[in-house]
């Protein structure tokens, strides 16, 4: 008995580069989509809140204009030119609710400050500045 024609069958090297690539450009989109994503998941740690102060001679009012709530006791008030650093949790401070939310105020009387003063708000939870301005309150 003969024997039929046999059917060899291969791939060209052009479809086995073709699908080398396929393989490699799908490893780097997916390594890429990770590292973009944990990147992106870092920044949304960061508080988006907006603070406004007002500052005379004897009083610091802080208010807090809309975005997310913060725990008072991580919310530092830094009075640059008085040397003093405040939480909103401290004693002295009197504020509108117990959370530093949308619509809340907050108060801090003091004796007496320096002509100029620099009020810088942060939230220590996250180590981000929410809110900086300076006063003459000459």
């Amino acid at each position: 008995m003969g024997h039929g024609p046999t059917r060899q069958r291969g791939q060209s090297e052009t479809v086995g580069v073709i699908l080398l690539l396929a393989v490699v450009l799908t490893l780097v989109v997916g390594a890429g989509a990770v590292l973009i994503s944990d990147w992106y998941s870092d920044t949304e740690r960061d508080a988006k809140v907006t603070v406004d102060s007002d500052l005379t001679a004897t009083e610091l009012t802080l208010r807090h204009m809309g975005g997310d709530a913060i725990d008072p006791a991580d919310v530092r008030v830094v009075l640059r030119e008085a040397d003093t650093e405040l939480t909103l949790a401290d004693t002295g401070f009197s504020g509108t609710t117990d959370r530093f939310e949308a619509g809340s105020r907050w108060e801090y009387s003091f004796s007496q400050l320096p002509e100029e003063v620099t009020v810088q708000v942060f939230d220590i939870s996250t180590n981000t500045l929410l809110h900086e301005r300076a006063y003459d309150i000459r």
